[in-house]
């Protein structure tokens, strides 16, 4: 399962959010606005910052916008 948080106002999330449309991934969208989605992607994550894409079925965090695209990429040619 695949998780990213977001934050308001944040093109790095937007460039993400229109990738996983662009692909058709599913995803649980999560915003760090909200105080109990921040602490847990301070919990699952490491650290406060967004985007961060989440595979739980991995238990990898990937934090970099581009670096999560990459992931993308290679995450719709294994399923």
């Amino acid at each position: 399962m695949l998780v990213l948080y977001t934050k308001d106002n944040c093109p790095y999330s937007t460039v993400v959010i229109h990738k996983m449309d662009e692909l058709n991934i599913p995803v649980e969208l999560k915003n760090i606005s909200n105080n109990r989605n921040a602490l847990e992607l301070i919990e699952n994550g490491g650290k406060y910052q967004a985007p961060c894409l989440i595979d739980t079925d991995k238990n990898i965090a990937i934090y970099e916008s581009s670096d999560i695209v990459d992931y993308l990429d290679t995450y719709l040619s294994k399923t």
